[in-house]
């Protein structure tokens, strides 16, 4: 889920976004950065792609068996998704 120019989807406005649609059903989510704690803390399964070595060590600490992808050419980035061809 994205945001738009009048709303900014991130952290407790991307989790309620994300209850709403989910509507009770347990969810999974990936994501990268401080913003997304919220997030996994509510997600059946977390899933990191490219967090820094500072958002590892806080998910790690709310939720056990994470699932950290760190892949430079992946199509999940810190800078957000990728063209594809």
């Amino acid at each position: 889920f994205y945001g738009t120019q009048n709303k900014n989807l991130k952290s407790t406005a991307k989790l309620e976004t994300i209850k709403e649609h989910a509507q009770g059903h347990a969810f999974d989510y990936i994501g990268n950065t401080n913003d997304d704690l919220i997030i996994w803390q509510s997600s059946s399964q977390a899933i990191t792609v490219n967090a820094s070595r500072s958002v590892e060590k806080k998910i790690n600490q709310l939720k056990n068996n994470v699932i950290s992808i760190k892949d430079n050419n992946s199509f999940f980035n810190p800078s957000g998704f990728r063209n594809i061809p």
